[in-house]
């Protein structure tokens, strides 16, 4: 017994070991994308001290999913405090590594389990240990998974597979007792289910999909596990009638009476939920090439290139993607018990998917998607290699070599990988090297060029490309618009201005030439394209993320470029308050940014209109109250800001996770307070007509 156990710490310390090595260069100090909004700019996850009030806001300061992932936003508050107060992107990446070899050492455990099953139950003699740490290796080491740990943010993945992982291994364990008839085995089986499905959750909804998981393992690899007891294989019913069946019609029936949960998050994107289904069946053949067939230039952060199936033969791809996928399936379910480990591999990699590859409105694409759907694949294909080399020689370097030779190039690809991750410059240029159509690799190339003092026409050339890839975004136009007012700016400030020429832009994207007659005849073009998209487009929460950072960024007072044009940014927030798709959230937000622009001018009373309209659209968001308070504390008017203060301590939607701006709002009240000069203000015919604070 002792000497199982220390091969197993051995396996478990070098594969920590070598998993840490590889993932080193890339846990620098930048954020990404859904970094800025999760973690770097949501000061609700700011634990201060360890205390109760502190600890909920955190928990409750995300707003992704329907459960919110309070566990997932916890852990990013409890980074923020240890990393001393800061918000530290090495220390968080750092903590996603532990996280994913804990992941690592528990798929390791559960493949040593179901390999032992397998033994057993096929009469094989493999060596379990060995395969489980190749298996193990293959699954920690395999570059897909890069993003789930170097992208601090999708620790909401690696999270919830935690969760997901732990418990199956507690599943796992039960379930081989209760064959036995040991005591207290339905006991684990329900925990490990019950626990890893709820924590999982409340990581990220993926987890939901536990209890079908292991359900899957039953059906295969489970399937030969003597029960020689009726009871104890009712009860085995019973079970996966609880954990399984009964939530799976439930949540069926909860979707088909409220369709708008899933067809409302459509009106954001080009594409209807067949055609998302139909891209599916095409990004889960991909994936697969992906983990078998590891090159590194079919990997990036961004996949938004991927092509939309708009029917079955557009592109042609899509018909035999769906016909593989269902004779894959169709095989899967009539040869479980022939062929175990292959209906195994098929039926998981499936599941695992069944939330995010399917009906529900999401971009059709990502790598981190397949952070749990990798484990069978890896899992067969590691066992089957194991097993053909084992009947063509006895030798052992024969038998050992070819896994050797297998992780030593995933180990390869994936330190590369992590090189390339180490700095923004190389993943930028990378990721567009990789994926030229990418808009979004474009856009955040150019973003990065700017940021880092680089030539504003080189970043202008990647936007100008990204507004061409993804002809419905306005995002990338509103950037390029203040480029060509930071050149007008620079060609009217010098002494000599610029020599006429005869060139004439001829659309939106034609490139950039500093002349200011060019330019101002571009800054038309792209304005007319960005009104178009904002009136004819669909208000997604990128494009109203868009218009508040505009609005800041003009009344900031730092940034020129942003404040010459105030009016243009006012006038694409009206444009899109006046678009049907625009949800009450969005346009709440678009109605705040508005009104601090309104504010900026002087116009106090329809900046408090707007807040007004926000509230409305928005009456259980307290943090526009919290908003509008700032705005009267920084107009200085003290009786005013006194009242909503109790209003807003007293308001029945204020929770743990407002207290901190609301702290924020008080403290600048009595700073400002303390040198105050008293401004007497009217504004209660506004206030009482837009703004009810019940």
């Amino acid at each position: 017994m002792t000497a199982v156990s220390t091969k197993h710490y051995y396996n478990i310390l070098f594969l920590a070991v070598i998993t840490s090595l590889l993932y080193l260069p890339g846990l620098s100090d930048f954020w990404l994308a859904d970094d800025f909004p999760n973690i770097a700019n949501n000061y609700a996850i700011q634990v201060n001290t360890l205390d109760r009030n502190s600890l909920l806001a955190a928990a409750n300061a995300n707003g992704s999913g329907p459960l919110k992932r309070p566990l997932s936003s916890l852990s990013f508050g409890l980074n923020y405090y240890f990393s001393g107060k800061q918000f530290i992107p090495s220390d968080f990446k750092t903590t996603n590594l532990v996280i994913h070899i804990i992941n690592g050492i528990l798929v390791y455990l559960i493949a040593f389990y179901l390999i032992k099953l397998l033994n057993t139950s096929s009469q094989r003699n493999v060596p379990t240990k060995a395969i489980a740490l190749f298996i193990a290796l293959a699954w920690v080491l395999h570059p897909i998974q890069l993003t789930a740990v170097l992208y601090p943010v999708q620790r909401m993945a690696s999270l919830s597979a935690m969760f997901v992982f732990a418990g199956l291994l507690l599943f796992i364990i039960g379930r081989i007792r209760h064959s036995a008839n040991k005591p207290y085995a339905l006991a684990q089986m329900y925990t490990g289910i019950g626990l890893g499905t709820l924590l999982g959750a409340l990581c990220k909804e993926n987890a939901l999909l536990l209890p079908y998981l292991a359900l899957v393992i039953e059906l295969t690899l489970l399937s030969k596990l003597a029960i020689t007891e009726i009871r104890p294989h009712q009860k085995l019913i019973t079970f996966y009638a609880i954990t399984a069946v009964i939530p799976g019609i439930i949540a069926a029936l909860y979707l088909a009476t409220h369709p708008g949960m899933v067809m409302d998050g459509y009106t954001i994107f080009n594409f209807t939920m067949t055609e998302r289904l139909m891209t599916e069946a095409r990004v889960l053949l991909t994936y697969l090439e992906q983990l078998l067939y590891p090159v590194l230039s079919h990997f990036s952060l961004y996949h938004d290139d991927t092509a939309i199936s708009k029917g079955l033969l557009q592109p042609w791809t899509t018909l035999i993607s769906i016909i593989t996928i269902l004779l894959l399936a169709v095989f899967s379910l009539l040869k479980r018990k022939a062929q175990p480990v292959l209906s195994f591999t098929i039926l998981w990699f499936f599941i695992a998917h069944a939330m995010e590859s399917t009906i529900f409105p999401l971009r059709p694409m990502y790598e981190h998607r397949n952070y749990v759907a990798s484990f069978s694949i890896v899992f067969c294909t590691c066992y089957y290699i194991y097993l053909i080399l084992g009947r063509l020689s006895t030798k052992k370097l024969f038998q050992i070599a070819p896994p050797i030779i297998i992780i030593l190039c995933l180990a390869f690809i994936t330190h590369t990988r992590s090189e390339i991750w180490s700095t923004q410059n190389s993943l930028t240029y990378f990721d567009i090297k990789n994926n030229p159509d990418s808009a979004i690799a474009q856009s955040m190339r150019a973003k990065y060029i700017l940021q880092s003092s680089g030539s504003p026409t080189e970043a202008y050339n990647h936007l100008r490309l990204s507004s061409k890839l993804d002809s419905s975004n306005p995002i990338t136009l509103m950037t390029m618009q203040q480029i060509l007012t930071a050149f007008r700016l620079k060609i009217e400030n010098n002494t000599k201005n610029a020599e006429p020429i005869n060139n004439v832009p001829t659309s939106y994207h034609s490139p950039v030439i500093e002349n200011s007659n060019y330019i101002a005849q571009l800054y038309t073009l792209i304005n007319k394209e960005i009104e178009s998209r904002l009136r004819n487009g669909k208000i997604s929460a990128g494009t109203t993320i868009a218009l508040r950072a505009s609005s800041d960024c003009a009344i900031s007072g730092q940034a020129p470029q942003c404040e010459a044009i105030i009016s243009d940014i006012m006038n694409w927030s009206e444009i899109a308050l006046n678009n049907q798709s625009a949800s009450p959230k969005k346009l709440a937000i678009i109605y705040t940014a508005h009104a601090r622009m309104q504010a900026y001018l002087g116009n106090i009373d329809d900046a408090l209109k707007e807040l007004g309209f926000a509230y409305q659209e928005q009456p259980n968001e307290v943090y526009l109250l919290i908003e509008k308070l700032t705005l009267l504390i920084t107009l200085k008017d003290w009786g005013n800001s006194k009242k909503l203060i109790k209003a807003i301590e007293s308001h029945p939607a204020l929770s743990a996770h407002h207290l901190p701006s609301l702290k924020q709002a008080k403290d600048l009240y009595n700073l400002k307070l303390n040198t105050k000069t008293t401004i007497n203000i009217d504004h209660s015919n506004n206030i009482n007509d837009h703004f009810v604070t019940d």
